[in-house]
């Protein structure tokens, strides 16, 4: 048998489990609220949370092509090259994103 430990209650009760020290839920949520506490584990959801962000923010982070590499792949792509074939398209596609990624002046430089 246990006493419930929200204040004004003070029941005897059989706990269902070994780590229940309430008689009911409801005066469990009471008792955590009197003193300010939160229901759920905060730090471990706020950890989380801020992994996840960290997560994020390193995904977008993208890896620059070395200038020489770049240079090759604009060559490889060009639309021109595959003018009159079926790959005329996927080529259009691979330069757009090359242009929209090609290396900044000081990468150029070093």
């Amino acid at each position: 048998m246990r006493t419930c430990r929200y204040p004004p209650c003070g029941k005897m009760f059989e706990p269902q489990k070994p780590t229940f020290w309430w008689c009911s839920y409801d005066h469990y949520v009471a008792d955590k609220e009197r003193k300010g506490q939160p229901l759920y584990d905060v730090g471990y959801r706020e950890g989380f949370r801020a992994g996840y962000r960290c997560g994020l923010t390193e995904s977008r982070q993208e890896a620059g092509i070395p200038p020489e590499l770049w240079r090759q792949l604009i060559s490889l792509t060009h639309p021109d090259r595959y003018d009159g074939t079926p790959l005329v398209c996927a080529a259009n596609t691979c330069t757009v994103w090359l242009l929209q990624h090609r290396p900044t002046d000081t990468e150029r430089q070093n």
